[in-house]
């Protein structure tokens, strides 16, 4: 995509984060992981907002996604993972944020 282009592809793709259908929520994070750069705010928020989507192959890729966009150490993303981390009561979702912490720090 475009340089141009790729802010108005992201908008276009950020509005299915929110489609009545996992599966199209699951792949718009997956192509937004594509679009986005590292220290992109705007879709870190995004995919901090779909870990609490109600279907966890979404929270999956939302974690997944995350470390993508994150730039060296990223102090907001690393807290709001945190916190999550410390709110998680499922051990899988625990698992897999610990990764994402760790991919987050590795950047």
């Amino acid at each position: 995509v475009q340089r141009g282009h790729q802010t108005m592809v992201s908008a276009a793709v950020t509005r299915h984060l929110a489609h009545w259908r996992g599966e199209v929520r699951r792949e718009a994070v997956k192509a937004l992981s594509l679009l986005g750069d590292p220290g992109d705010g705007t879709s870190a928020k995004a995919f901090c907002a779909c870990l609490d989507d109600q279907d966890p192959e979404v929270r999956r890729a939302a974690i997944g996604a995350l470390p993508l966009v994150a730039h060296d150490n990223d102090e907001w993303l690393l807290q709001e993972l945190n916190r999550r981390l410390h709110a998680s009561k499922s051990p899988q979702t625990t698992s897999e944020l610990v990764r994402a912490v760790g991919r987050a720090c590795a950047r």
